[in-house]
Formats: structure tokens, sequence, C-alpha cells
């Protein structure tokens, strides 16, 4: 994990710099903010403090954020983050030349048991037990 977290700190750092994203001194810290907010989302199923925790344990930055300010500089880049992740999937659907696409067909619960009777988006499919959803 530590390599994968250095890769993706280079990644988004030399990005930003391309960018010419100019926020004072902070630059670095922009960069370790969009890199542990992505270590959580692969890591860490988008659980912050977890992500935080590893990084500080890891020793991987000298200076590391708090979990509060941590939260106000990810809520600060919250607008860079969307053109970083917009641009590099408009780049990764540029270079995907063969244009093939995985779709998952695996049934989702749309209600609970109790409130079947009054779906009226899919009657037919909730006839079937198989498709109901949680008892609670």
């Amino acid at each position: 994990m530590c390599q994968s977290t250095l890769a993706i700190y280079c990644f988004l750092d030399d990005l930003l710099k391309a960018m010419n994203h100019q926020s004072d001194k902070r630059e670095q810290i922009n960069a370790q903010v969009a890199t542990t907010a992505v270590i959580a989302m692969l890591y860490f199923g988008g659980n912050y403090q977890k992500s935080l925790t590893s990084i500080q344990a890891s020793g991987m930055f000298s200076n590391t954020l708090s979990r509060s300010r941590f939260s106000r500089r990810l809520n600060r880049i919250t607008d860079l983050l969307h053109l970083i992740f917009n641009e590099l999937g408009n780049t990764l659907k540029e270079l995907n030349l063969e244009s093939r696409y995985a779709i998952d067909s695996f049934p989702v619960p749309m209600c609970r048991n109790i409130r079947i009777k009054r779906n009226r988006l899919t009657k037919e499919v909730y006839e079937k037990e198989n498709y109901r959803g949680s008892k609670s």
C-alpha cells in the first residue's frame, strides 16, 4: 500500500503543478489531502479517519494534518478534485481503444418487504421472492 500511496501522491502533485495550481504555500498540502482522500476511497471504503491514521503511522508525510484541518482543506479543494477526476476520466476514456465495458447485472432489492404492496415501480419483479429486500 505504501508504494501505491507514493505513486498516487507523485501523480497528483505533478498534475497540480502541470495545471499551474496556485495555493500560496499549501501546494504540497493540497496534493497530500487529495492523496489521503483517494487512499480512503481505494482502501478504506471512504473512511477518512482510517486513511489519515494509516498515513500517519507509515510516516510518509513529514507534516500530517489533524482530522479537523484535513476536513477543512478537503472541503476547500472539492472543486479542484472534481476537475482532476473529470479530466482523468476523460483521458482514460480516450485511451480506451477497445471500448469494452462491464455491466453489473446482479439484482438489487428496491424496498423492504413491508413496503412491497405499496411499491408501484416494479410490481411484477417483486412477486419473485429472490428479488425482495431485507426483512426488517
